[in-house]
């Protein structure tokens, strides 16, 4: 049995790589360009993200 790859480029926005994990249930992404591999979006990371953009956002 095969399994439909999922993977996102590195112009992939937060919000879309968050949409596809969680329309397919899966909790990391594999950041691929033109058939090689950059890295890992995790889910952790996302977490990370969402923090410190919401970090700059709030005024001091």
């Amino acid at each position: 049995m095969v399994k439909e790859l999922i993977t996102v480029g590195p112009q992939t926005s937060t919000q879309e790589a968050i949409g596809l994990m969680s329309d397919k249930n899966i909790g990391c992404l594999p950041v691929v360009s033109k058939n090689r591999l950059l890295g890992m979006l995790t889910e952790r990371e996302i977490v990370n993200i969402v923090h410190l953009t919401q970090k700059f956002r709030q005024p001091e």
